[in-house]
């Protein structure tokens, strides 16, 4: 995007995953909570790339993951919902039945994870 200066993305992704599919009517809401994310850490990081990883844990969980850096620690708290704004908001109704939000800070990072429910191969819950 030409004029635009901010922090870099930096996607990881994981090759040797097993897959899972992601149901169509879990499709939309986790593409909106991920874009969330990612915006946010480009709105409210300093200078640094915001790296995005995705992967799969344990039961065939998928999760994703955006970290970026922060001059200090955050004022949001995702659990009491202290400091959330329409969109954090609009990730916690998002979430609702097909995955669990989780935050974590430091002083020098924040990340944001989304975890799906667990699914077995081809997409069964």
């Amino acid at each position: 995007m030409q004029g635009f200066r901010g922090p870099q993305l930096a996607l990881t992704e994981d090759y040797k995953l097993p897959e899972a599919v992601l149901p169509p009517d879990q499709a939309l809401p986790v593409a909106l909570m991920t874009t969330k994310m990612i915006i946010n850490a480009i709105k409210h990081g300093v200078a640094a790339p915001v790296r995005v990883a995705i992967g799969m844990g344990a039961q065939h969980c998928g999760y994703v993951a955006v970290t970026n850096r922060v001059s200090s620690a955050a004022t949001m708290d995702w659990k009491s919902g202290q400091g959330l704004g329409i969109g954090l908001s609009l990730l916690s109704t998002l979430s609702e039945g097909i995955a669990e939000v989780t935050q974590r800070s430091t002083q020098q990072e924040m990340i944001m994870t989304i975890f799906l429910r667990p699914m077995g191969p081809g997409g069964s819950s």
